[in-house]
């Protein structure tokens, strides 16, 4: 180097003289490194945060974290594909019964879906419910079945003061204040009250009817008079019309105005318009009803009137056949019902053709009512009520007694009946289910608060579904044939003798390219399906997908009478799905002949067939939850059939859930279990009321039960020899209530109570409970928990709210109130439990990396001790990439502990861990400018692994930390973890 210096430089150097530069260089560099150093030390509290970790102070045992799994998907593309039995199943809480007959209240039952005879067939249990807690009552079938029975009425208690005697002539509701009207003047306010209230209507004529006008009522007297009141307390004269009495008064929606009376009396118009109509009758008219922008009105002779605008009127010809005298009049849901002197009901849209039902109650008709077109009831003049649900195709009396003589009715609201008698006493009854049993209670009788669970399997999907078929004579999903691998039924599908060999039947099933499109890992597709025929034409069946693109597809040739497994593999392009509207998988045979179907496998080859989605159980096992929480899989759900669990997968049915049909993932047991174990997860269970005392002894058995039990038999069947329980190194088991089945908080405790007793009624139970945690998962409307769970869980769930250390506090906020205290465990540490933890971003405002650490961490080891962080499918369009790396960076195992961690910056949040895997550091920054930390107290974090994260979950930096006091910088929003193992 020197020779090369002198050569360039052409003069001598020496050496003393190069040494002497470079010291100088050297010390100069090392005075400015140590006084940049001294000036960062004397200047770090400003600039460096540091974060006390301190190990040996107050370590707090912890149960670990965990992800909870709200939906599964399945790997198969097709929905419905076994063509199982739809299961309708429905809690409720029994009204009122005797030995044999239970009454039950239930407004959110729709009737015109669960209408009369609905669950005639099913399978019923009763818990009694009492001050001992549950337990099983009763097991039967459901003989008959009725809804929108009137229930026993609740007699109102009068004023004291009110003279006898005074008969009831109408009602009205205006949706705040319910009234009633009757004879010299009577006006009664507030019938929802335990005792009305007497109101002075300032006249003495009888008030004969009442109707709604403006949200006021408008009443109608026997001396002529329309007096108004807009609130039922208050009342003024609207109109006095003269000698002639009224007897009926009706309004529009728009407030057109009419009333009837004595000598085929008719007046019309507004308040400020009101004026005699030209009736076309003398006769008396004694009813009126408005609907359809029609007013027509009933005459004492039994002919109708009918106006569009109150003005002009025409007697309507011939309302029925036979000379019928009509005695009602009602309008509901866009159609008119007449009731007859002789139990005659004629039904009418337009108010001039008035069809007779097809039969009648055959008694005299004193007053009905529709609760819809098809939902009639009859007060006859027996004082009996007769009801249709079949817009009087058939009728039915009740075997319930009502209590009262009943002379008219009316509803309040939409699901209340009030009703009076002659003596003017007022009684108010909901609308009831009326359930027989097939067999009585041996003793004693069904009471109010007993649990009712009702679960009917039917072939019969009662809407549209998922599959359409075209060219059957014939198809029907049926229990008679299936195959030995598969579930309770298959699609039968049957051509007409007169079928041709041009004549197809097709079975056909509409796809989402977007579903598509996001299971295509490769353009290779597999189907697979099971099928036996008769009588088809060279035993052919052809498969194919069609659309906006040339058939791909296959004929299968020589297809068996007997059951066998069909398999086809095949290729679709992937810029064939792409440009394709819509996508149809066919199957399909020709001219005559019979096929049946199940267990239709549509998807990518190699996958776990009819299993859980591949790219789901892929992110799983990548993330290595130490707890599984299996959301998706509501055991005992109100919606699965029971002992759906314990299907293999593939065999789901459609559920019918808020009005309409959906088609659920994998609701099988076996995959989900598998899926723990390779993921080296605890799998947490929710149970829901729906499950019964047979099927939760049926779960254990599964779980625990050697395979010469029958559970056993079944699990080693669906490839599991052993018990579970030695694979699986702890089980959660929540018992819950979703579906909101339970009404009150006594029910609530004792269905948890009642389910660990028969857990522990098990045989197997002692196999299974040093593994087993229990955990009551009802909201508590009292904020007690009084159940003899060893833990209770509540939820954080909530809106983001920003970036910064107050993002997630609402959330927290809404948990704390809904986390119920123990009385009798007051002194021992926490005993909640974050069963889901889940922020909603909205409007672009997403939670960070560092939020959703916070949103896992900040009630750890104080008020939880677990929780869960909810984990969205990758095809979700909530899915967001941050909360798969936050679940894989939280992952504590179950013996982990909390140390002591604290941070000086309220924005920069310091979690510490260990376990005997090693050490766990989480620095989380919820400020929005960058943050440098350094770490102080007991631990020593030389050596530890650094890894760094941005706010999206983005790796940034991976590092092992050459000092205890290295600065470690992390950006807004990000995540710092330092970890190490138990050899470092």
């Amino acid at each position: 180097m020197l020779r090369f210096l002198r050569r360039q430089i052409g003069y001598r150097i020496k050496k003393r003289t190069f040494v002497v530069l470079a010291l100088s260089v050297l010390i100069t560099a090392a005075v400015a490194a140590i006084l940049s150093l001294v000036a960062v030390w004397l200047t770090g509290p400003e600039d460096i945060i540091w974060v006390s970790i301190d190990e040996s102070g107050r370590q707090t045992d912890i149960l670990g974290t965990g992800i909870n799994l709200e939906h599964a998907s399945s790997d198969n593309i097709l929905k419905d594909a076994s063509f199982e039995p739809v299961a309708y199943r429905k809690i409720l809480t029994v009204y009122e019964g005797d030995e044999q007959t239970i009454t039950v209240v239930d407004p959110l039952l729709d009737p015109t879906f669960y209408g009369d005879g609905f669950f005639a067939g099913a399978s019923a249990r009763v818990l009694s419910n009492n001050a001992d807690g549950l337990s099983l009552k009763k097991t039967a079938t459901v003989l008959s079945y009725h809804s929108n029975r009137i229930g026993p009425f609740q007699l109102l208690q009068l004023p004291a003061d009110l003279p006898p005697g005074r008969e009831i002539l109408g009602f009205a509701d205006n949706g705040e204040v319910s009234i009633a009207v009757g004879q010299s003047g009577l006006v009664l306010r507030g019938l929802s009250q335990t005792q009305p209230d007497v109101v002075d209507a300032g006249t003495r004529a009888d008030l004969t009817d009442v109707t709604v006008v403006n949200k006021g009522f408008l009443v109608a007297s026997s001396s002529g008079e329309l007096i108004y009141s807009q609130d039922g307390q208050v009342w003024q004269p609207w109109i006095d019309a003269g000698p002639s009495p009224l007897r009926a008064v009706a309004a529009s929606e728009e407030g057109l105005v009419v009333a009837v009376g004595e000598g085929g009396t008719i007046l019309a118009g507004t308040a400020q318009t009101l004026a005699p109509a030209l009736s076309p009758t003398q006769s008396n008219l004694i009813d009126l009803a408005y609907g359809n922008g029609l007013f027509l009105a009933l005459a004492e002779d039994g002919s109708i009137l009918r106006s569009s605008n109150g003005t002009f009127w025409r007697t309507v010809d011939h309302p029925a056949v036979g000379g019928q005298f009509w005695r009602a009049l009602a309008y509901a849901d866009g159609v008119f019902a007449l009731g007859g002197e002789n139990g005659q009901i004629a039904f009418s849209e337009n108010g001039l053709q008035f069809n007779p039902a097809k039969t009648s109650p055959a008694v005299a008709t004193a007053d009905l009512h529709l609760l819809s077109r098809n939902q009639v009831i009859v007060l006859g003049r027996d004082n009996r009520f007769y009801y249709s649900s079949d817009g009087g195709q058939t009728w039915s009396e009740s075997d319930i007694d009502p209590g009262l003589d009943s002379r008219r009715l009316d509803v309040l609201g939409n699901r209340q009946i009030v009703s009076s008698d002659a003596s003017g006493q007022i009684g108010i009854a909901p609308l009831v289910i009326e359930i027989t049993l097939s067999q009585p209670l041996v003793a004693g009788t069904f009471t109010a608060g007993d649990l009712l669970f009702l679960e009917l399997t039917s072939q019969e999907i009662r809407t549209p579904d998922s599959w359409e078929i075209f060219g059957a004579k014939t198809s029907e999903r049926t229990v008679l044939s299936v195959p030995d691998e598969s579930g309770l039924a298959s699609m039968h599908l049957a051509a007409p003798d007169t079928a041709t060999e041009t004549d197809s039947v097709i079975l056909s099933q509409t796809i989402d390219p977007n579903a598509l499109m996001r299971r295509q890992g490769s353009d290779i597709y597999t189907i697979e399906l099971w099928m036996r025929q008769e009588q088809i034409q060279d035993a052919t069946v052809r498969i194919w997908l069609s659309g906006d693109f040339q058939p791909i597809g296959t004929t299968i040739n020589h297809v068996g009478s007997t059951w066998k497994k069909y398999t086809h593999t095949f290729v679709v392009p992937k810029s064939v799905i792409m440009n394709a509207d819509s996508v149809r998988f066919n199957v399909s045979f020709s001219g005559v002949g019979e096929l049946w179907l199940d267990k239709v496998y549509w998807g990518q080859p190699g996958l776990s067939l009819n299993g859980l989605d591949a790219s789901l159980n892929e992110s799983i096992r990548s993330i290595q939850p130490p707890v599984l929480r299996l959301a998706y899989l509501p055991l005992g759900s109100a919606h699965q059939p029971s002992f759906q669990w314990a299907k293999s997968a593939g065999n789901e049915a459609p559920v019918y859930q808020d009005d309409e049909w959906t088609y659920e993932g994998s609701q099988s047991l076996a995959p989900a279990l598998e899926l723990a174990r390779e993921a080296g997860s605890s799998p947490w269970f929710v149970i829901q009321p729906g499950m019964g005392e047979t099927e939760l002894l049926g779960l254990v058995e599964y779980l625990s039960g050697p395979i010469t039990s029958p559970y056993g038999h079944l699990r080693m069947n669906q490839g599991e020899i052993l018990p579970w329980i030695e694979s699986i190194e702890r089980m959660y088991i929540e018992f819950s209530d979703t579906q909101s089945q339970l009404q009150t908080d006594a029910m609530r405790t004792g269905w948890v109570d009642w389910m660990i007793e028969v857990f522990r009624q098990s045989p197997y139970y002692n196999l299974l409970k040093n593994k087993l945690i229990l955990i009551d998962g009802m909201s508590y409307s009292d904020g007690v928990w009084r159940s003899s769970a060893d833990y209770h869980s509540s939820q954080v769930i909530g809106l983001y709210q920003g970036t910064n250390q107050n993002g997630i506090q609402p959330a927290v906020a809404a948990y704390f109130d809904q986390m119920p205290r123990n009385p009798a465990q007051t002194s021992q540490g926490w005993h909640e439990i974050i069963s889901v933890a889940s922020l909603h971003g909205f409007e672009g405002l997403q939670p960070t990396l560092a939020d959703l650490v916070q949103l896992q961490l900040e009630e750890l080891g104080n008020s939880a001790g677990l929780v869960n962080l909810d984990l969205r499918e990758p095809w979700d369009k909530d899915y967001r990439p941050q909360d798969a790396i936050a679940a894989r960076l939280l992952a504590l195992p179950q013996d982990s502990r909390l140390l002591e961690a604290s941070s000086p910056d309220s924005d920069v949040k310091a979690y510490a861990f260990t376990s005997p895997y090693g050490r766990k550091i989480l620095l989380a920054n919820l400020a929005t400018t960058p943050k440098s930390i350094r770490i102080t107290g007991s631990l020593d974090a030389k050596g530890l692994l650094l890894t760094g994260y941005d706010k999206d979950g983005v790796l940034l930096r991976e590092r092992t930390l050459a000092s205890s006091r290295e600065t470690i910088n992390i950006l807004p929003g990000g995540v710092a973890v330092l970890e190490s193992t138990p050899e470092s």
